[in-house]
């Protein structure tokens, strides 16, 4: 069916215009919008003593950075920052827990050295907080290209439609 359609020459030129309208709706959307992957997320453990209505006890357990997308110095640093955070030849104390834990990729960082319940508790919050994170960055990533991906598909089809009538109208003189 599909090669029946494309037999003639206008409708060759509408499909590769459809493929290239696409293309630049891609290329649009990666342009116009950066979106934080989930692998630069960096969590680390805190004391609880700031309000977090979202976990478990509604003290924040854990914390979130995002690790920036300027330039490359910037980034360089907080990386640095935040290599420092879980230097274990930095601590002045013995570390009593665990160094941290990984989840799809994500760090967490037990900064406050949480160790048993404690911990668990941080390493449940967190696997959950990267599971909804990751449920939003993927439906924001989504709904992004669907916007573009749509407006190229609405432009060829007012191509489209202008042809035909443009067609119709020649046929009728």
């Amino acid at each position: 069916m599909l090669s029946h359609l494309l037999k003639t020459k206008a409708s060759r030129v509408f499909a590769v215009t459809l493929l290239a309208l696409a293309g630049v709706a891609i290329v649009t959307a990666f342009a116009t919008e950066q979106f934080i992957e989930p692998s630069r997320w960096y969590f680390f453990t805190t004391d609880g003593s700031q309000i977090d209505v979202q976990s478990p006890n509604g003290r924040l357990i854990i914390d979130v950075d995002f690790y920036p997308q300027g330039t490359e110095p910037a980034y360089l640093e907080m990386r640095q920052r935040l290599r420092q955070r879980c230097d274990l030849s930095l601590r002045q104390t013995p570390l009593h827990g665990p160094v941290g834990a990984t989840y799809r990729g994500v760090e967490l960082c037990n900064a406050f050295d949480a160790a048993g319940d404690e911990f668990e508790s941080r390493h449940l919050y967190f696997r959950s907080r990267v599971d909804s994170l990751c449920q939003r960055y993927y439906g924001e990533l989504i709904a992004h290209f669907s916007k573009y991906l749509g407006a190229a598909i609405g432009v060829w089809l007012t191509l489209l439609i202008g042809w035909g009538t443009i067609k119709w109208i020649s046929k009728g003189t």
